[in-house]
């Protein structure tokens, strides 16, 4: 009787390689805008800073910096943290896409305001809406990163935040 060998987490690449085959955009960020040209950076003299704007500034690095540096910068920051699957020729060139793609739509990396091809206004109501439906992080992520969601304490530090930088860029 011949004995197999399995390696373990074989199931997990191939499930991995299933989901990045019949979902290509499955990662990557829902309802953007492509197409625009780049409307804001984070400098200071592109967006002039309000002594609001600066304080919603301090708000995001004290209160919501390290939510988003553990639940969204490995898509939307300057320093993923790769998942042992990315080293799976296929896979990894779909995940450095979709990271490529998410960093084009909002990077987190230098704080707030956030770089971006869309306005700040543009960036907090389209954090405001993927916080109020549970978009992001896309399902595909979700199903192999369980923890990578909002917890109900986490949206409503991040709801008063918006609520102060919304109010902020008026």
């Amino acid at each position: 009787m011949k004995t197999r060998l399995r390696r373990p987490g074989t199931w997990a690449a191939l499930s991995v390689a299933l989901l990045a085959s019949f979902a290509p955009r499955a990662f990557a960020h829902q309802g953007h805008h492509h197409g625009k040209e780049a409307t804001h950076l984070a400098d200071p003299s592109v967006a002039p800073q309000t002594a609001a704007l600066k304080s919603a500034g301090e708000t995001y690095a004290k209160e919501v910096q390290l939510i988003f540096l553990n639940k969204c910068m490995d898509c939307h920051g300057a320093h993923p943290r790769y998942p042992w699957y990315h080293a799976i020729p296929g896979i990894k060139q779909f995940i450095d896409r979709d990271i490529g793609e998410a960093r084009e739509h909002l990077d987190f990396t230098n704080g707030f305001p956030f770089q971006s091809h869309a306005s700040p206004s543009e960036d907090l109501a389209a954090i405001r809406t993927s916080v109020g439906n549970g978009s992001m992080p896309p399902f595909a992520y979700r199903l192999l990163h369980p923890a990578s969601r909002l917890t109900a304490d986490e949206k409503t530090v991040v709801n008063r935040w918006l609520d102060q930088a919304e109010l902020a860029l008026k």
